[in-house]
């Protein structure tokens, strides 16, 4: 028997707060461009999402019925990227926005409330296929990030219930929460995330669904796990998330160190760290990956006390993880540099371990959140002096090289001398 028809709730513009004036020209001129050569085109996803809560999206993010040739045709600025699915990155300068088609869930849909049937986990979503805007709806994550804005007659499309989980402050998954998880366990990752920066309830089948199946977490690849998390990391708001990973069983699969200490309640050193971590984040300041896994380490080896053993217990700490060799080396080359400089005496010559600028610069950052946390007051003076040494530095290495190596301005002064002999 043929499953009943899906039919979206449409929201009309005075049922919402979304404005074009809140959508990034460059979005809207790649929509009505494709408006105009016949194709459907909305904004989807974190933008609308963000906009609906008044917040600044980061992201705006398109999806269409154009192809990604059709797309790549209307767009000389732009390029087809992926593997299993293609995109199209449209440029504008330094920025890109994704746009993407349609895509097919390649599962049956159920009546009730217009989700994705309880299939049995390895019954999965095919990823490389073109549908409709309905099954697009159907196949991402949440339904909170399931909502087209049409620029056309400036409405909401809402085929999951997504406008009514914004209003009531939960997080609800598409479909199945076990199939969905099953199918990408990064995706519990993702379910925290938005629960802890909305400061929505994680609906409670979904809740129940990741802290049963965290282990699934060893399914995707340490790089993409990674990568989720990262963004965690750098959300402003890590110190909201934590906590949370660790209420769902999550942090016991990425960190398990961190998991199995008391260093996640909201008294502990670590959570004054990270919270000062949050405010610099939130305010504009960029604050490096390696600095927010240090001041983890930095707790978890309980530093400055003793010297760290960096490159035995960073990997044991961070095994789940795909840190980089550059990120190993960086964090290594902060801390170890961190000990030599908080236990010598200041007064002397300043030690020449300290030369390079990377380090400094990610050093002074960590020895400011760390002197903020009240914990650690004592090394204000350390970092007045860190920062000192940090301005004594070259401040482009890579030019003075290419000078020294005849690079340059000295390559044309040397072009000139021949030509006067």
């Amino acid at each position: 028997m043929d499953s009943p028809t899906i039919v979206a709730t449409i929201y009309h513009r005075e049922s919402h707060n979304i404005s074009r004036k809140k959508i990034d020209p460059d979005a809207l001129k790649i929509m009505y461009r494709l408006i105009r050569y016949g194709h459907t085109a909305y904004l989807v996803g974190g933008g609308v999402r963000d906009i609906l809560l008044k917040r600044t999206p980061k992201d705006f993010d398109i999806v269409t019925d154009a192809t990604p040739s059709q797309i790549k045709r209307l767009f000389r600025n732009s390029r087809i990227i992926g593997r299993r699915f293609k995109l199209v990155h449209v440029f504008f300068g330094a920025k890109n926005i994704e746009v993407s088609t349609f895509r097919d869930t390649g599962q049956a849909m159920a009546p009730e409330s217009g989700l994705i049937t309880q299939e049995a986990p390895e019954q999965l979503f095919t990823d490389n296929q073109y549908g409709t805007e309905l099954s697009d709806a159907l196949r991402r994550d949440l339904t909170i990030n399931a909502l087209f804005y049409n620029p056309s007659d400036f409405t909401i499309i809402d085929y999951v219930g997504g406008m009514k989980d914004l209003a009531d402050g939960v997080i609800r998954v598409i479909g199945n929460p076990e199939t969905r998880f099953a199918e990408d366990p990064v995706r519990m990752i993702r379910a925290v995330r938005h629960s802890a920066r909305t400061c929505f309830m994680l609906e409670k089948t979904c809740l129940a669904a990741i802290k049963a199946h965290s282990s699934l977490i060893h399914e995707s690849s340490p790089v993409r796990v990674f990568d989720e998390l990262k963004k965690d990391l750098a959300s402003g708001y890590f110190s909201i998330i934590l906590p949370l990973l660790q209420s769902t069983s999550l942090l016991q699969h990425l960190i398990p160190a961190l998991a199995a200490t008391q260093l996640t309640k909201g008294d502990s050193p670590l959570m004054a760290a990270l919270e000062e971590a949050d405010r610099r984040i939130r305010k504009g300041e960029d604050i490096p990956i390696t600095v927010i896994l240090s001041l983890i380490y930095f707790f978890l080896e309980d530093l400055p006390s003793r010297q760290p053993d960096c490159e035995i217990t960073l990997a044991s700490y961070f095994e789940a993880l795909s840190l980089s060799r550059r990120e190993k080396e960086v964090m290594t080359a902060m801390l170890e540099t961190w000990f030599k400089l908080y236990t010598s005496d200041l007064g002397h010559k300043r030690p020449a371990f300290l030369a390079k600028r990377v380090i400094l610069d990610e050093l002074v950052v960590f020895a400011q959140i760390i002197a903020k946390t009240a914990f650690f007051e004592e090394v204000s003076n350390f970092v007045s002096e860190a920062m000192k040494i940090r301005q004594s530095q070259p401040s482009n290495v890579r030019k003075q090289r290419g000078r020294r190596a005849g690079r340059g301005p000295m390559r044309r002064s040397v072009d000139s001398r021949r030509v006067n002999r």
